[in-house]
């Protein structure tokens, strides 16, 4: 037999079953009438005898009578086990061995409020139970107004409203840290994000620096090539000597040619700009043959290369020729590239347009970035054809590749 029922067998008056009392006590929080209910009926010493071992000595003697009631009826919300004890007293001094109607308890309830209010709760007629709310407020203002209800001390009071100004005090430290960790999330949000731009950065002049060095070693093993053909016999030292010669030379020329050819460009635009001018200037004359030519180009699809080749925007010019030679390479979905193969198509000085543009083409989803061993490949989403088709034929419907054609 465990304790809980030798317990009961001692008391002369048995306790209802536990979901009965489940349900008496849920009703009573639900009205906020236990501890009113605990502190009324339960003298201080029982309630001491009930409550105590919860409490070490020395706090349980400096306690006001207020705090054993209000310890007594959180006992008996927490659960069953842990406040049977002060269930079994109150129902020992109110509860009824029969279950009392509607107006038995209404008729109670002025002159023995708690004993209506306790035998209203464990009752299980439907119209009890439906008349609860009302019935409690009724009992609890009865008991109120008796002289039965002691009024709290001024101990109790006053420990009340310290409690209230150290919670007060604690929720304003704690919206104060709160605010603080706020701050401090979003500069570390703000931290992170700089970091991904300089990881971002990083990863592509690694790119820049591994296809530098790719070439690089192409040049020298081409250079050691003609230089032990060319002269076979010679001792290894020399040979090394006059490829790293060779190989400066090669550089300064290499270099000498780039600037060369970016001098060249240049003119060539300004050229390509005087060139335009003076057609605007002769059109008037030339009419017929350039509505032959019209009517020529207007014959050709938007995506042909040459309708894309003379597509007066550059930065639109460059996302038509990546976007159609990935097409027509058939490098869609799982079937990729390396990155310098989409721009082995663009021109030089607009290698840094078709940069910003793949960019962009990742962010937006048109493209997807292939991690290999080596070095990043690229396909097309095969998702967003229909989108791809429309660029090439230059239909920048999307809003942010459109801004940046525009920008």
């Amino acid at each position: 037999m465990s304790a809980q029922e030798s317990a009961r067998d001692e008391k002369r008056r048995p306790l209802p079953p536990d979901n009965v009392l489940n349900e008496a006590v849920a009703r009573l929080s639900k009205e906020r009438a236990v501890q009113t209910l605990v502190r009324g009926t339960l003298p201080l010493d029982s309630l001491r005898r009930l409550v105590k071992p919860n409490f070490p000595k020395r706090e349980a003697a400096e306690l006001p009578p207020e705090v054993w009631a209000s310890m007594g009826a959180s006992l008996i919300e927490r659960s069953l086990d842990w406040g049977y004890g002060v269930l079994q007293a109150l129902h020992d001094r109110l509860g009824w061995d029969r279950d009392a109607s509607l107006d038995e308890l209404e008729q109670m309830a002025p002159d023995r409020p708690l004993e209506a209010l306790w035998n209203a709760a464990l009752s299980s007629q439907k119209d009890v139970r439906k008349a609860f709310p009302r019935l409690a407020e009724e009992c609890v203002g009865a008991y109120r107004r008796s002289p039965a209800c002691v009024p709290p001390t001024w101990d109790f009071v006053e420990a009340v409203l310290d409690e209230q100004s150290r919670t007060a005090d604690e929720l304003e430290d704690w919206a104060a840290d709160a605010e603080d960790l706020k701050k401090h999330l979003e500069s570390e949000r703000d931290r992170l994000q700089e970091l991904r731009d300089e990881l971002k950065k990083l990863r592509r002049e690694n790119h820049e620096l591994r296809s530098e060095r790719a070439r690089f070693e192409k040049r020298l093993q081409e250079a050691v090539g003609a230089v032990a053909a060319a002269a076979p016999a010679a001792p290894s030292e020399e040979r090394l000597a006059d490829l790293e010669k060779k190989l400066r030379r090669a550089e300064k020329e290499n270099e000498h040619l780039r600037r060369k050819l970016e001098r060249a460009l240049a003119i060539d635009e300004a050229e390509k700009a005087a060139a335009a001018e003076a057609g605007a200037a002769i059109e008037a004359d030339e009419g017929d043959a350039d509505d032959d030519e019209a009517e020529a180009d207007a014959s050709l699809p938007p995506d042909h290369p040459s309708t894309i080749a003379a597509d007066p925007n550059p930065k639109r010019r460059v996302i038509r020729q990546m976007l159609r030679k990935l097409v027509s390479k058939g490098k869609i979905g799982g079937a990729h590239t390396h990155e310098d193969n989409v721009f082995r198509g663009v021109a030089d000085h607009e290698k840094g347009i078709a940069k910003d543009a793949i960019d962009l083409l990742y962010r937006e989803g048109v493209l997807m970035p292939k991690t290999t061993i080596a070095d990043p490949h690229v396909s097309i989403d095969p998702e967003r054809m229909p989108e791809v088709h429309a660029l090439i034929a230059g239909d920048f419907r999307n809003e942010r590749v459109r801004r940046f054609t525009e920008s």
